[in-house]
């Protein structure tokens, strides 16, 4: 209702679809917004907070989307069952800055979560964190996305941090980018012991000093 009309596989989800484009001109987070990619939300954690729980909702993020995470947790994947899908290839594919602050992070909260397609960039030198993922996140998969620094100078201290007691976290066709000469330590840091943690795919190009 609100949006455009549109022919959908049904086989994929019977949930919401919601649409997330920064560069789009009247882009607004707002309930008046969201439902096409002419009148998208501003930012993916509004989007996030629109979605209903465990009810397969989809936010499309558009080609071109910037986004920029200043404080700890400022984007929080808090809605289980939710996909959130990253538009575009190339330098299109959404991207979102870690920075501001080297406690800025990127939060996952929520069980049954799919994201795809999205550049995760620190933006700040020593981020201490760029996406924490907190207990309670059961079956979560990142599928070709990109995690890490932009420069030896501009770097995450840890690109991924898994607390325990999650089961099957999957990481799929991701790249893990953090130039050398920085003072990284991880690409993956696992904080204690949990279930069925699955790589598959990944390209690790950087300099990690204990990983």
């Amino acid at each position: 209702p609100g949006g455009v009309w549109s022919i959908e596989d049904q086989s994929l989800s019977t949930g919401a679809r919601y649409f997330v484009g920064s560069g789009v001109t009247g882009a607004t987070d707002a309930t008046t917004h969201g439902d096409s990619p002419d009148h998208p939300f501003a930012t993916i954690d509004y989007a996030v907070g629109r979605c209903t729980a465990s009810q397969g909702d989809i936010i499309y993020v558009m080609p071109g989307h910037a986004e920029t995470v200043a404080s700890a947790a400022a984007l929080d994947f808090d809605v289980a069952g939710i996909k959130v899908v990253g538009l575009g290839w190339g330098d299109t594919r959404p991207i979102v800055s870690i920075g501001t602050a080297t406690s800025a992070t990127v939060e996952f909260n929520a069980d049954d979560m799919w994201i795809e397609n999205i550049r995760f960039k620190g933006t700040i030198a020593d981020l201490v964190v760029g996406l924490d993922i907190k207990t309670g996140c059961d079956d979560l998969t990142f599928k070709n996305c990109e995690i890490g620094g932009t420069s030896s100078a501009v770097d995450m201290l840890i690109g991924v941090t898994i607390e325990a007691t999650n089961n099957r976290i999957t990481f799929d066709g991701c790249y893990f980018k953090e130039p050398a000469g920085g003072e990284a330590t991880a690409a993956i840091k696992t904080e204690g012991a949990f279930s069925n943690l699955l790589i598959k795919n990944c390209v690790f190009w950087g300099d990690w000093k204990t990983a």
